[in-house]
């Protein structure tokens, strides 16, 4: 594979992290970018897949990315998760004082569709990255998991919206088109 190719691997990873910490990205960008990785990182992990899109050199390099500063897609992932954490934690405070609006609701939705994509990413990324298994070991990564875990928002807000996902349904046009399920894993 020539030098072009893995310069464009990390443009396509430059670009991932750009689209998941602008503050102007929608959480339709960014389900798609998630979407995005989540494929990629099963392409690098099809054994024996001669079909597949990386070769042996690109997959090395993906994998090394990782390790250097300013590619870690585990870093970007917690921090990531952690704003999507302090959103749901904002909604279910304002759920406690008024019900939800549907626009509420739809947002609800979003973030709980990037919150599951994201850590089924860094649970896939844990399992085969040195690098990042190191980051999501420390204190810090791992309370952040166990305050997501353990969250009110867990009980309170997301039970009732699961419940009645009746403006929200698979068929429907604002449901947010993604692979994941809406609870999370």
């Amino acid at each position: 594979m020539s030098a072009s190719r893995c310069i464009d691997l990390e443009s396509l990873i430059e670009s991932w992290l750009d689209g998941l910490t602008s503050p102007l990205s929608t959480a339709t960008e960014r389900i798609a970018i998630l979407n995005q990785i989540d494929k990629t990182l099963v392409q690098l992990t099809a054994a024996g897949r001669e079909t597949t899109l990386l070769g042996l050199e690109q997959k090395a390099t993906f994998w090394a990315l990782q390790a250097a500063a300013g590619f870690s897609l585990a870093q970007v992932l917690l921090s990531h998760v952690f704003r999507l954490h302090q959103e749901l934690q904002r909604e279910n405070e304002s759920s406690l004082h008024q019900n939800l609006s549907e626009a509420q609701k739809q947002r609800v939705h979003h973030t709980i569709s990037e919150m599951c994509i994201s850590i089924t990413i860094l649970q896939g990324l844990t399992l085969l990255s040195p690098p990042s298994r190191r980051i999501t070991q420390r204190k810090s990564s791992l309370e952040l998991l166990l305050q997501v875990v353990l969250s009110d928002y867990c009980t309170q807000l997301l039970p009732p919206l699961l419940v009645s996902t009746e403006a929200l349904t698979p068929t429907s046009p604002n449901f947010p088109s993604t692979d994941a399920p809406l609870s999370l894993p």
